[in-house]
């Protein structure tokens, strides 16, 4: 038993290293990266600047190692998976402009002290009270019928602006705008990714490569009525991400593709694109999101707090009121990107400032925290693949593109937690599969060394009885 104990304590150890090389080996490519091809293109602006201190530098990779030797490396449960998600996207990357731009240090203490406080939750065991379960079955056709009925709403409202021209969406969501402002945004916004994220969730599982191949044609014509370009990536992605969790250790195979990707993007500006791809994916996607946390900071840092006054659906606008005249991801766009037509949205670690500084910035770590353990406490029942499937629509949105409070409230959050919450049991976890799975196969080979051990016995008593 103890010598069993040590091989596993060694093999996680192991798998830990291994982590954690990946993770300073995408750093270096991300700082080179930087370097060498995002500063000298997109350096002209004051978005990004090149300032490193290599004291800070040191600080960034300390963090790193010492934050990947606290997560969980044996991925058992949703949150082992989602955790290391929340530190990529955005604390590794706010790191690495800390070290890079020479950025505030009390900022990063705060972002670092509030993702660790999101850790201690997850980590705490507590009781959830439990809810009516309905059959998966209603819950299913009741989703089906509502997604029907939408879809006809859809092409019965956006007919005349349908379009699949990836250069000309920005267009068609400006005439779009006062069509789907109100109640239909809320409707699209929260439906849809709850609708894609379950049906894809049942047909992966199940694996019903028909009904897979529907809900992408579906989400591309949604995308041509909405011009929203992420119901044309949403399905793909959840694709992908779905075969990285049927990988042996997901985490290290999400890390080897941003690692690959990393070094072919490189290939591709180096030889061919001259800075485009790295511009349209590291810069785009991974530091653009991490940079606008920095902009709230500093500008919430010298200017009144919001305090959830932002929203009409908390009414505490009518308390305290609003202190400013525009959205706030408009006014960081106003004052940083020079357009107040920019939404420069950001995550719960920005927009925890923007609300109430780094208790703001708490409280978002405690709630977040808590959802968290309900997709833990929902995975013992439902599988982890399940959960971590059907809450996909939500990572971005929750982690590091959009307020909390906006998720809940526009992006369907509230919804997808209450159905989830209603959903039943709808066949074997990951669990119960494997054991089932290890039973038949001990039956299987005691059967067999039963039917050879009478072959034999069998074949003894013919050769006796022959001669």
């Amino acid at each position: 038993m103890i010598e069993h104990n040590n091989e596993k304590r060694f093999v996680i150890n192991s798998i830990k290293i291994k982590i954690l090389f990946l993770y300073l080996v995408f750093f270096s490519l991300s700082i080179f990266i930087y370097r060498y091809y995002i500063i000298p293109i997109y350096g002209y602006s004051s978005v990004f600047i090149w300032n490193l201190d290599i004291y800070k530098l040191i600080f960034s990779v300390v963090s790193v190692a010492v934050i990947v030797f606290l997560l969980p490396s044996n991925l058992s449960r949703p949150t082992d998976i989602l955790l290391h998600i929340q530190f990529i996207f955005p604390v590794f990357f706010m790191l690495l402009l800390f070290s890079t731009e020479n950025l505030s240090f009390l900022y990063i203490i705060y972002v670092l002290f509030s993702f660790l406080l999101l850790f201690f939750i997850v980590k705490l065991k507590i009781p959830y009270i439990k809810t009516p379960r309905f059959n998966p079955r209603f819950i299913n056709s009741l989703l089906g019928t509502l997604f029907i009925m939408l879809m006809i709403l859809l092409v019965i409202t956006h007919i005349n602006f349908f379009n699949f021209n990836l250069n000309e969406v920005y267009k068609y969501r400006l005439i779009l705008r006062d069509i789907d402002k109100g109640i239909w945004g809320y409707i699209w916004f929260s439906f849809f990714p709850i609708i894609a994220g379950f049906g894809l969730a049942l047909s992966l599982r199940n694996r019903n490569k028909l009904y897979t191949i529907f809900i992408i044609i579906t989400y591309m014509l949604i995308f041509g009525f909405t011009s929203h370009k992420v119901f044309l990536f949403l399905p793909w992605a959840i694709i992908g991400f779905y075969w990285i969790l049927n990988r042996k250790n997901p985490i290290v195979w999400l890390l080897m593709s941003l690692v690959v990707l990393s070094v072919c993007l490189i290939i591709l500006d180096a030889v061919w694109l001259n800075g485009w791809a790295t511009g349209l994916i590291l810069r785009r996607v991974f530091l653009i999101p991490s940079q606008a946390n920095y902009f709230y900071y500093n500008f919430f840092s010298e200017n009144p707090k919001v305090f959830w006054t932002d929203s009409k659906w908390l009414f505490l606008d009518k308390i305290i009121g609003y202190p400013y005249d525009m959205p706030i991801p408009r006014i960081i766009g106003h004052i940083y990107f020079n357009d107040s037509d920019t939404n420069a949205n950001t995550g719960w670690l920005g927009a925890g400032y923007a609300h109430a500084g780094f208790i703001g910035m708490a409280i978002y770590a405690i709630i977040i925290g808590l959802i968290l353990k309900f997709l833990n406490y929902r995975a013992n029942d439902l599988g982890k693949e399940f959960i971590l499937v059907s809450f996909f629509p939500y990572i971005s949105v929750i982690f590091y593109s959009g307020d909390l409070k906006t998720a809940f409230l526009t992006h369907g959050l509230a919804l997808y937690l209450i159905l989830l919450s209603l959903y039943g049991k709808h066949g074997l976890t990951e669990h119960h599969h494997r054991t089932t799975g290890c039973k038949v196969l001990m039956i299987c080979k005691h059967i067999r060394k039963h039917i050879k051990r009478n072959c034999i016995k069998d074949g003894k008593n013919w050769l006796k009885s022959a001669f």
